[in-house]
């Protein structure tokens, strides 16, 4: 078995623990949005869950977008990785905009 590096620098590691932070908030959001939707989430602790993943979400992606040269946005990040939309289709893609982690109106159609 071939050992894989993914990094070589301090800023190639850095990058990867932003890119691993950004998909990990990603992934709660689904996990957030799927219980939500399932009513296994009171509401009193649905709002501030969710305004403290978008919160999240807006420091990780404008510290990504400063620091990578690769990933520029979401959908950047989604297509580079080959993460599939379906697999995050409730955390993108809500009904609600004021607490939608943001993604160009394409990224909702697949």
């Amino acid at each position: 078995m071939e050992l894989v590096t993914l990094r070589t620098t301090a800023k190639e590691y850095q990058k990867y623990e932003e890119l691993a932070d950004l998909f990990a908030i990603m992934k709660a959001a689904e996990c957030l949005e799927k219980a939500n939707t399932r009513d296994l989430v009171q509401g009193d602790d649905y709002t501030p869950h969710c305004k403290k993943l978008i919160q999240q979400f807006k420091s990780a992606t404008s510290v990504l977008s400063a620091r990578s040269d690769d990933i520029r946005s979401v959908d950047d990040f989604l297509a580079r990785y080959e993460v599939r939309r379906l697999e995050l289709v409730a955390a993108l893609c809500r009904p609600q905009p004021a607490l939608t982690l943001r993604l160009s109106p394409a990224s909702c159609a697949d």
